[in-house]
């Protein structure tokens, strides 16, 4: 056999240089596929942990909407309970005041009956039961209003 020409030789080695550069661009080419489905895969990881915290966002934000709107109640009940807090003084206030006006009143009364009757002189001579009788109406109007009293605290 004779030694291979020249010309084959170039041709053999332009070949395997063709192939070999063939070869190296479909390993590059198969790499960067291999790559693009990485990058691929990874977008839709990354896709999904943006979904689930885009999910648990809006769960905070409902449930800071639902504080809001128990806070905004909250407060309302508080205005509320304060209205009837003051209602409630007030009431009270002019419930005594109406206790002293009435004690002030059954004083007076009391007075005027003595100056004008005296219990000595009562017609009847019976002085000891009406004086009964005026202590027990004075109890008992000293008594009522106070009673009306408690029942307006205890509202």
């Amino acid at each position: 056999m004779s030694p291979p020409s020249k010309t084959s030789l170039t041709r053999k080695q332009t070949s395997f240089k063709s192939h070999r550069l063939n070869f190296r661009r479909k390993s590059q080419v198969v790499e960067a596929k291999l790559e693009i489905q990485h990058l691929k895969s990874e977008h839709a990881s990354l896709e999904l942990l943006l979904q689930e915290k885009d999910e648990e966002l809006t769960e905070a934000r409902n449930q800071l909407e639902e504080v809001n709107r128990e806070v905004k109640e909250l407060k309302m009940l508080m205005a509320s309970r304060e209205d009837e807090l003051g209602s409630s003084k007030l009431q009270a206030s002019e419930a005594e005041m109406g206790v002293e006006r009435i004690a002030e009143l059954t004083s007076r009364l009391v007075q005027d009956q003595m100056q004008q009757q005296p219990l000595e002189k009562q017609p009847y001579g019976d002085y000891g039961m009406e004086k009964k009788r005026l202590v027990m109406e004075l109890n008992f109007t000293i008594e009522n209003p106070r009673l009306k009293e408690m029942e307006v605290l205890a509202a």
